[in-house]
């Protein structure tokens, strides 16, 4: 008698709670339905955010605000967000798993008036989703399932481990630099040059 599978122990990662498991697709290649899931909830966590950096995006493009620079900066970033989502859709369809589509909410944003708020939002973002990415490599080795680990370490786990540990620097010197949350002192279009700058090398 096989020894009873153990029981995975549930993290933060979320999964879709509508997600289509009844479908059988004849190109499915080993691709574990629980990491089906679990993928299918975070492609959804990546246009969210996605959406949420291109809110900032605008923001910072009014006139009442005017930072050209850190609105490109959100602007990149939402273009980013949006091609991982789509890297992990294709990796979805080549094993043939199935994404649910869902309704992406309104961001609220509407109170972002400076830098010093919009990048702890960021840092706060990219914290959550590297916690979705270590636990998505760590379900993809348990589902011995090399090739979504390799992807998800490569493509996800590592650049958004330096995003948070690059913005946490600028956050740093910025408050060094005496930047308020009111916008007073800001040396914001300095910091976010920075900020891309690194990001992009």
């Amino acid at each position: 008698m096989a020894e009873p599978k153990k029981k995975r122990v549930k993290g933060t990662l979320p999964s879709c709670p509508v997600h289509q498991q009844n479908k059988v697709c004849r190109v499915r290649q080993n691709f574990s339905p629980e990491l089906e899931e679990s993928l299918c909830e975070v492609i959804s966590s990546l246009l969210q955010l996605s959406y949420k950096f291109q809110a900032l995006a605008e923001v910072f493009d009014q006139d009442s605000v005017a930072l050209f620079r850190v609105s490109k900066f959100f602007h990149e970033q939402s273009k980013s967000e949006e091609e991982a989502a789509q890297l992990l859709l294709k990796h979805m369809a080549n094993r043939g798993g199935f994404y649910c589509s869902k309704t992406i909410q309104k961001p609220s944003c509407e109170y972002v008036r400076d830098l010093m708020t919009a990048l702890n939002m960021a840092l706060d973002q990219w914290k959550i989703m590297q916690v979705y990415f270590e636990e998505l490599y760590s379900l993809s080795m348990d589902c011995l399932d090399p090739h979504s680990a390799s992807l998800i370490k490569k493509h996800f786990l590592e650049p958004t481990m330096k995003k948070v540990k690059l913005t946490g620097d600028v956050i740093t010197n910025a408050h060094r630099l005496n930047c308020t949350p009111d916008g007073r002192g800001s040396f914001g279009e300095y910091l976010i040059e920075r900020l891309q700058e690194e990001l992009t090398k």
